[in-house]
């Protein structure tokens, strides 16, 4: 495996499209394979289907009110026709209130382009509120 400036040019194009709530990012650059899968912050955001995953982004993208003000630090690697990368974007909300998230991606070359099959964004939460440790 070997780190991709490609894929991580790909990636920081996403989320400066996400940012100005332009969803042509995904129209490009998502998989419309059956096993493609979205899983969000929210417990019921869980998309299978690339086709779906590619509707909710983009009405996502269009109707939240938050934006990512920062895409993190991108790592990116590949191997072969397969690649997966991962950011540390900061949403800022309406009122100005930054929330730090994780996001991670993999993702498959098809007709010469990186299209994601796997998404997952998340919110940190400590171990000790979720476990009581």
């Amino acid at each position: 495996m070997e780190h991709s400036d490609e894929l991580r040019d790909v990636v920081l194009a996403a989320f400066q499209d996400f940012s100005s709530q332009d969803a042509s990012w995904i129209d490009r650059h998502t998989s419309r394979h059956d096993g493609a899968l979205l899983i969000g912050t929210d417990p019921n955001e869980w998309i299978k289907g690339g086709e779906q995953v590619a509707e909710n982004a983009e009405s996502e993208i269009q109707e939240s009110t938050a934006r990512f003000s920062s895409a993190g630090e991108i790592e990116a690697f590949v191997e072969g026709t397969v690649g997966w990368a991962s950011a540390r974007p900061v949403w800022t909300l309406e009122d100005g209130t930054e929330v730090p998230a994780r996001w991670t991606g993999v993702f498959h070359r098809e007709d010469g382009e990186w299209k994601m099959v796997q998404g997952h964004i998340s919110v940190g939460v400590p171990n000790q509120d979720v476990f009581g440790e």
